[in-house]
């Protein structure tokens, strides 16, 4: 076989290849899905119980709103590091005041109401939201900044209120009552009225944070004050609620919950696409990979032990930072390649 035979099969693979790696770029996340799930049935078949399947969708759907919060703000190059502080607190103060009774460092008397619960925490997520906003905003300060301060005093003021306290058992009445209710049964998992409560908050949250950002294609520099500080306070009282609702569904409270939240939605927001190279809303597949993230987090228990998840969690990260570089980071076009000219009257080669 001469060169130019294998100069002309390589060029027919290139043209095969090619489009094949485009479509794979683009469906990474759907890729990584199906390798983890048929690695996990190979390996342990008992893994992808049917109650194993159904927590992990019930965890994702629980995380879905921070995870398209926290999309917005990544595709504007900003990110929310307090979003597990106030959700952490949020889960605390659910579970204090739908005691019976109420303990009297909060309220004396009888348990209050699981509405009002729910609209004081979800206030508490707009309030951390609006400070942070108003700082950024006005402040001309960086979000990574701010939001790292609000974490801080958010988890001060925890701290102060409850200790480090497990705070469990809740009413059994009115919303918690109907957000508990049975929809769906599988081995030991249910899949419980909070579950579609869930999924129509995404809905909002992914809709709010759409109309904000001008329909998901707008940069950071086109974004007014108004909108920065609308995009803060959804992604706070995105945290908020999910707090409120991972207190309902474990029915207890303590402060290792949602611990490491914005983290583990940012790796969900970096798997499901590039978000950060265009700027577009990918909800789809953020919802993918926050699927992959809650599966790699229940392979914990099974595979390997939770320091090796955290030491694969922030491998992804690096690695999925790394893709985000151009290649060709100064931005400026690259040179193009000089033809060589044959001179009429000379004969001789220049350079065009």
């Amino acid at each position: 076989m001469n060169r130019y035979r294998i100069y002309r099969l390589a060029g027919k693979a290139g043209k095969v290849l090619r489009p094949l790696g485009k479509v794979l770029g683009k469906n990474l996340i759907w890729s990584l899905l199906l390798l983890f799930f048929a690695y996990t049935a190979l390996v342990k078949p008992g893994f992808l119980t049917p109650d194993r399947i159904l927590g992990l969708l019930s965890g994702t759907v629980l995380m879905l709103p921070v995870t398209l919060a926290m999309e917005a703000c990544l595709r504007h190059r900003m990110v929310d590091f307090s979003m597990s502080r106030v959700a952490g607190a949020a889960c605390l103060m659910t579970a204090a005041m739908l005691q019976a009774p109420v303990p009297a460092r909060f309220l004396p008397g009888q348990p209050l109401s699981a509405v009002i619960v729910f609209l004081l925490a979800l206030l508490s997520g707009l309030a951390a939201g609006t400070v942070s906003g108003n700082l950024i905003t006005l402040g001309k300060m960086p979000a990574s900044l701010v939001t790292f301060a609000m974490a801080q005093a958010v988890s001060g003021l925890r701290a102060a209120a409850s200790g480090s306290s497990t705070v469990a058992g809740l009413q059994d009445t009115g919303l918690v009552q109907l957000l508990r209710w049975p929809l769906l049964t599988a081995g030991k998992a249910t899949l419980q009225g909070w579950v579609p409560f869930s999924m129509l908050l995404g809905a909002g949250v992914w809709l709010l944070c759409r109309v904000l950002t001008g329909g998901g294609r707008t940069r950071q520099r086109e974004l007014g004050v108004g909108q920065l500080m609308g995009l803060f306070m959804v992604t706070g009282a995105a945290a908020a609620v999910t707090g409120f609702l991972e207190c309902i569904r474990y029915d207890m409270a303590a402060g290792s919950m949602c611990q490491g939240l914005e983290l583990k939605a940012i790796l969900a927001v970096l798997l499901g696409g590039a978000a950060l190279k265009d700027g577009r809303a990918h909800p789809w597949r953020t919802a993918a990979g926050t699927l992959l993230v809650q599966g790699i987090n229940a392979a914990s228990g099974e595979f390997f032990s939770s320091r090796i998840l955290l030491l694969i969690e922030g491998l992804l990260l690096l690695v999925l930072c790394i893709r985000e570089i151009p290649s060709n980071p100064s931005g400026q076009a690259a040179p193009s390649p000089r033809r060589r000219v044959r001179s009429r009257r000379t004969g001789s080669e220049d350079d065009g």
